[in-house]
């Protein structure tokens, strides 16, 4: 008995010995350690598991888990009846750059919602130890029946997509700092001006306008990862039947209170056409037509809209006084990521 309780003792040594600064950070969990002890007896398999989760910031983590396994340790290297099934049971994690963590949604893809509750327990417990700040849980559609059991734990919706929920818990006793979720749509609306300075307009079906006498240009919201001038592209396309080329941005307009009180950013995109046959878009296009821009700016309903008419008078000016729009350049950045962008600005 006084072996083992040795060799116990050595393993957790080792443990502590083996992690040092400088490692990668990647997903870490102190109560999957615990779990490792739990169900190892050796050095050789404590060193196995060190090689599967490395840690980041590893002094700090280290000073942690000095003080985490003070309380918890004896007791979880007496318990020596963990098995297979309950070591998978546990919870990933990484370290986001503002101090909080990032729960691996793979890691909680077979948990019921009784073992869910005692792991995101420990693992706050842990956390609030470690000082860590937001905790940032993303719960998928299929394991929905989590969602109650977060919530019981004071996490909160920050926003969803098809397939899953994010929730998000602050730690300190501070204001949070977290960022809001997703707060704005983005649009765009395609002026397309031929060689006859006649500018292409449809009439909808459906939606705000839907129905009027009323001729507006091109327009429609772009799709997640899309960038301007290929949605404005694609809106052309889609609506009008015209291929068209980008040629600058020529205004945006910055407005609040739309679908389900997001704010709305519509970008003005000036495109040159490259085919001229029209084909309206059965589904949601009433009409399509090549209109003298002076017609345009005749309509009733866009001259007793004072942001539409000025809106008319840049796309007036636009053709004949030399205003220009800003261009953008696709940049590579290196600061803290390495991500392609466009960056919109004046002609140098």
């Amino acid at each position: 008995m006084l072996r083992t309780f040795f060799t116990l003792v050595m393993s957790f040594r080792t443990l502590l010995a083996l992690v040092t600064p400088g490692k990668t950070a990647a997903f870490f969990s102190c109560t999957s350690q615990l779990g490792a002890i739990r169900q190892s007896h050796t050095v050789s398999s404590c060193d196995h598991r060190l090689k599967a989760i490395s840690f980041g910031h590893c002094q700090r983590h280290l000073n942690c888990w000095r003080q985490i396994c003070t309380k918890r340790t004896l007791s979880a290297l007496c318990t020596m009846n963990s098995s297979v099934e309950a070591e998978e049971m546990t919870i990933f994690f990484k370290e986001d750059t503002y101090g909080g963590v990032i729960i691996d949604p793979k890691s909680i893809t077979n948990f019921s919602a009784e073992a869910f509750g005692a792991e995101l327990d420990s693992n706050l417990e842990t956390w609030q130890t470690c000082n860590k700040r937001g905790v940032w849980l993303k719960i998928p559609t299929a394991q929905s029946h989590l969602v109650p059991v977060a919530v019981s734990r004071g996490f909160d919706f920050h926003h969803a997509s098809p397939g899953a929920a994010m929730l998000t818990k602050w730690l300190p006793s501070t204001p949070c700092t977290l960022p809001h979720g997703p707060s704005h749509q983005v649009g765009v609306g395609a002026f397309v001006l031929n060689e006859s300075n006649e500018m292409l307009v449809v009439q909808e079906k459906s939606g705000p306008v839907g129905g009027m006498d009323f001729w507006k240009v091109p327009t429609g919201l772009i799709n997640s990862g899309e960038d301007l001038g290929d949605a404005a592209i694609r809106e052309v396309k889609e609506e009008t039947g015209v291929d068209a080329k980008v040629d600058s941005i020529l205004m945006f307009r910055h407005s609040h209170g739309f679908n389900f009180g997001t704010s709305d950013l519509w970008f003005v995109v000036k495109m040159i056409p490259t085919t001229f046959e029209l084909t309206a878009q059965e589904s949601e296009i009433a009409a399509v037509r090549w209109m003298p821009v002076e017609e345009f700016q005749e309509q009733p309903r866009l001259k007793n809209s004072p942001l539409h008419a000025q809106v008319g008078r840049i796309l007036a000016a636009s053709k004949s006084s030399g205003y220009e729009g800003v261009s953008y350049t696709k940049l590579l950045s290196r600061i803290s990521s390495s991500r392609e962008a466009y960056l919109y600005h004046n002609k140098l």
